[in-house]
């Protein structure tokens, strides 16, 4: 499969996924808001 240039999509290593923007960005950030907890959880991040 290959994506006309400057195409948004997303990767997932773990599973080889692709995903198109539509679907990808939810699941992006679903991603960083899980990340963003884990700091502040740690004492790594800021809680606002």
């Amino acid at each position: 499969m290959s994506l006309p240039r400057g195409t948004v999509a997303y990767y997932w290593p773990r599973s080889r996924t692709l995903l198109c923007s539509d679907s990808g960005e939810p699941e992006f950030r679903s991603f960083l808001s899980a990340a963003a907890d884990e700091g502040v959880y740690s004492g790594k991040g800021n809680p606002f």
